[in-house]
């Protein structure tokens, strides 16, 4: 398992967000990406309870409903159970989508550099976060 260090040979790592969302949450949570696989995948875990509250993902496009078959870079974070669905609706497609390989119930999927608002992305890295260490 490889963690903490030089990312900038992990192609999932080198978008502008990406670099963002990576440097909020070493400084806001103290957490650093766990490679668990063999690949550009990795994920955050909360120290205390050591569940997921991010996963990063190199995921061609068109597996995410986007129209294209270029690698983009996903992420993965934990929503409150039972309003995930609810939450995608009413963004109508753009660039946070249901889940991509988890429960679409209780995850969503923002599409990094691909306008979701660094902010915005932010805001719900935070949601994750509380929503795992208060185990909801």
């Amino acid at each position: 398992m490889e963690s903490e260090g030089d990312f900038s040979g992990k192609w999932v790592l080198r978008g502008k967000q990406a670099r963002e969302v990576i440097q909020y949450v070493q400084e806001e949570y103290g957490c650093e990406l766990e490679f668990l696989w063999q690949d550009e995948n990795a994920v955050w875990r909360n120290p205390t309870n050591r569940k997921w509250f991010g996963v990063i993902l190199k995921v061609k496009g068109e597996r995410l409903g986007l129209k294209t078959d270029e690698d983009v870079a996903a992420l993965d974070l934990r929503f409150e159970k039972g309003m995930a669905r609810e939450f995608v609706a009413a963004r109508g497609g753009s660039g946070i989508l249901l889940g991509y390989h988890m429960n679409k119930d209780n995850w969503i999927t923002v599409v990094l550099d691909y306008g979701v608002a660094t902010e915005e992305i932010l805001g719900l890295i935070d949601q994750s976060y509380r929503t795992v260490a208060e185990g909801r």
